[in-house]
């Protein structure tokens, strides 16, 4: 009998924690566009331009350093051509910023170039050469840990584009 109670104990508590934690831990908001402005902003200016010649989705992930922080993905889906955002990011938060193409066949090309307070941190360009395998994916992809103090990152391929 002292068992029964001692297990139905430890799981009353196991989910008293998890419940208590889990009130505090911060929801990941989801916004199905690019927004020109990120929480209270701060942190400067990202640009970003794309190009493919396919249709593709743009992502970045916001994720304040601070524990507990807040946490956001924003995300839109373009068509083939060139496309454009400018935005306000927030100080102390960071993420990872990735192009992916939407169901590519060989020839799909993909560039992009980002740019911080109008200072390039990041160039790149691919083409798929083959078709995709099973759990492949065709994208670029930039992680910041500040987007706010972002390291200068250029491709060798793409150093003299500017």
């Amino acid at each position: 009998m002292k068992r029964i109670l001692a297990s139905l104990l430890g799981v009353a508590v196991t989910l008293a924690w998890w419940t208590i934690r889990g009130s505090h831990a911060p929801a990941e908001q989801i916004v199905n566009t690019i927004p020109t402005k990120v929480w209270d902003g701060g942190g400067g200016t990202i640009a970003i331009d794309v190009d493919a010649n396919v249709d593709a989705t743009l992502s970045i992930g916001f994720s304040e350093r601070r524990d507990g922080g807040q946490r956001m993905t924003t995300l839109e889906k373009v068509g083939p051509g060139p496309h454009s955002w400018t935005i306000e990011v927030p100080r102390n938060a960071g993420g990872y910023i990735e192009f992916e193409a939407d169901a590519p066949q060989p020839g799909a090309k993909m560039s992009w170039t980002l740019r911080h307070d109008g200072r390039r941190i990041a160039s790149a360009a691919e083409t798929l050469d083959q078709p995709l395998g099973k759990n492949e994916a065709f994208f670029l992809q930039e992680y910041y840990e500040d987007y706010s103090k972002p390291d200068a990152r250029v491709s060798a391929a793409t150093d003299d584009d500017d």
